[in-house]
């Protein structure tokens, strides 16, 4: 099939902490709190005539960036109180075990949202990458460490829960991505994120899913951006803040069941997303997750999309010198880490510590190797490049602790 030649550009905002504090306070001081308060969900999906939009809600950060204290009760409190809502988590996996440690009593009420493995689970953890990089912009072994050292601590935090769907915030993908996600254990991917001030995926396919094929040919599932949808400003997408014209022209474009969402910033209070949402359409979302929607909604794939990087629509501070500084580290580093790695086994090769201790045999440093890898994947973490300026005057800027 041919490619469709719908192009949408990268909506470029530099003011984003000052943006989401905006929202923050007009969410909170009016639309949010008294209408999903008051109102509640729909009981049972859309109300009256009206046809479904499928709206996946969740939570996205971490300890490294926007992630208060009391932010998982918060959600777990939500959950109680709307019980037709449901929650997918893209959370830098290391964060999980912060939680563990400040909050074990939300942290054992996640637990048990988890158990259930089902597609109707009311919660879903996604992504898995150890701490959200643009995967474009960093070498091919990080983002096989990212997607190993990631599910390595959910498996810890969570034993057997299965994290078999990719959706991200923001524009964390590659085109080598459908290879890497089978070989880890993933069914799903979602061509579409919320927040856009890094870029966007470019539009693809008018379908509820296409088969996202990677260089070598491996595929996956995915929900595509479609091809009618257009980029909203500040930075979002038509899917993250649906109106009736879109859902309307999705309809028209013959998505059977048209869907999106938000993975909202993990500080925002713990209730549905409706922000810039007229109560007409919130009432006729039904709440889901992308395993949910893949495994039990969406119409069966008949499109493949072979996708290469000129379909991410990156947005990045590339004039700036701190980004510059940053982008020379990291690739110092990526270089280096996987030399070291080499030699050490060279030299535990060499030394005679294959098949037992033997007199000046070289012990393997794992511990070492591995702390380094995670101090360089924490450096790769979005928000170091897309706003490097940003930070807490006692830890620093994102800049400073990257390059640190």
């Amino acid at each position: 099939m041919a490619r469709p030649l719908h192009r949408t550009a990268a909506a470029n905002t530099p003011s984003r902490r000052d943006l989401l504090r905006a929202a923050a306070a007009t969410a909170l001081g009016s639309n949010i709190a008294k209408a999903a308060a008051d109102a509640g969900l729909p009981a049972s999906g859309p109300t009256g005539n009206s046809q479904p939009f499928y709206y996946v809600d969740g939570y996205h950060g971490g300890v490294d960036g926007h992630m208060p204290p009391d932010s998982l009760r918060n959600v777990m409190d939500g959950l109680d109180k709307f019980p037709a809502w449901k929650v997918s988590f893209e959370i830098e996996p290391y964060s999980w075990a912060r939680f563990a440690a400040s909050d074990p009593a939300a942290t054992d009420r996640l637990r048990r949202f988890l158990a259930d493995p089902t597609p109707a689970a009311r919660v879903e953890l996604v992504s898995g990458m150890y701490a959200q990089p643009y995967a474009w912009n960093v070498g091919g072994e990080c983002v096989v460490r990212h997607l190993m050292y990631g599910r390595a601590a959910i498996a810890a935090a969570f034993p057997g829960v299965a994290v078999d769907t990719y959706a991200v915030q923001e524009p964390c993908w590659t085109s080598c991505l459908p290879q890497l996600l089978r070989s880890f254990g993933y069914r799903r991917a979602v061509l579409k994120n919320s927040t856009g001030w890094g870029g966007y995926h470019a539009p693809t396919a008018d379908a509820d899913l296409v088969a996202w094929a990677g260089p070598d040919g491996s595929t996956i599932p995915a929900v595509p951006r479609y091809a009618c949808e257009r980029a909203e400003p500040p930075a979002t997408v038509e899917s993250a803040k649906p109106t009736k014209g879109f859902i309307d022209r999705c309809r028209a474009a013959g998505i059977a069941h048209p869907a999106g969402g938000i993975l909202q910033d993990m500080g925002w209070p713990g209730r549905p997303w409706r922000l810039g949402i007229a109560g007409d359409v919130y009432n006729a979302f039904r709440h889901t997750t992308w395993r949910e929607y893949a495994e039990t909604i969406a119409a069966p794939l008949t499109l493949r999309w072979k996708a290469s990087q000129e379909d991410l629509r990156v947005v990045l501070a590339w004039g700036a010198s701190s980004v510059q500084r940053i982008a020379r580290a990291v690739r110092a580093a990526e270089n280096r880490l996987v030399q070291a790695e080499k030699l050490a086994s060279i030299a535990v090769v060499r030394g005679g510590g294959v098949g037992g201790p033997a007199a000046g045999a070289f012990a393997y440093p794992a511990d070492a190797l591995q702390n380094a890898w995670h101090l360089l994947l924490r450096a790769q973490h979005h928000d170091a490049w897309i706003v490097p300026f940003n930070g807490h005057r006692e830890r620093g800027t994102w800049a400073s602790r990257a390059v640190e």
